[in-house]
């Protein structure tokens, strides 16, 4: 009985704590379906914040064989190495 309480408790208290501290983060992301080896193709990432602002970091893990650069980072500091993409903001844009 005592054990069901407690796992009551913890699910309100994630419910509460979702409702009130975390926000409607959504990230889209436009790639192809295929990639032929050797090519070259534009991959858009769109990260919708809400009203998030303050640190914030985006990994992409890329498989093997693939490397990314940067075109657009609204003010994030962008770097590639063993197929990671990394986005880091000290303090995000406010604007979209």
């Amino acid at each position: 009985m005592m054990n069901q309480l407690v796992v009551l408790l913890n699910l309100i208290g994630l419910l509460v704590l979702d409702t009130l501290f975390l926000a409607d983060v959504r990230i889209t992301q436009d790639l192809p379906a295929s990639l032929a080896p050797g090519s070259e193709v534009r991959v858009t990432v769109e990260v919708e914040k809400g009203d998030l602002s303050g640190f914030a970091k985006l990994q992409l893990d890329l498989p093997p064989g693939l490397s990314a650069t940067a075109i657009e980072t609204k003010g994030a500091s962008f770097t590639y190495a063993d197929g990671k993409a990394k986005f880091i903001w000290m303090s995000l844009p406010s604007s979209p």
